[in-house]
């Protein structure tokens, strides 16, 4: 059985699992750009949203469950993409 310390502490945390298989612990709440700026600064520049779970997120929506994540970035887009997201009709 854990001490009550580490069982307030798992509570409060999610397992995000990266499209490489590795799983990292993130507090509860934590947004998409939040865990982009924990692996890097350059990375969290470039996100412009989240798949969580096969579901498209903002970058700044609170992932309050534990998730597969694939953070979205502009490189991510292709010609072959089968329809073009309502965000991107805006800015182009």
């Amino acid at each position: 059985m854990l001490p009550l310390a580490s069982y307030i502490i798992y509570k409060n945390m999610v397992q995000i699992q990266f499209p490489d298989g590795a799983v990292r612990p993130y507090e509860k709440g934590i947004t998409a750009l939040g865990i982009a700026k924990s692996i890097s600064e350059g990375l969290a520049k470039k996100v412009l949203a989240a798949s969580v779970n096969g579901e498209v997120y903002d970058a700044t929506r609170p992932i309050e469950t534990d998730a597969a994540l694939k953070l979205l970035t502009w490189d991510d887009y292709t010609d072959t993409t089968p329809y073009t997201p309502a965000w991107q009709e805006e800015i182009t």
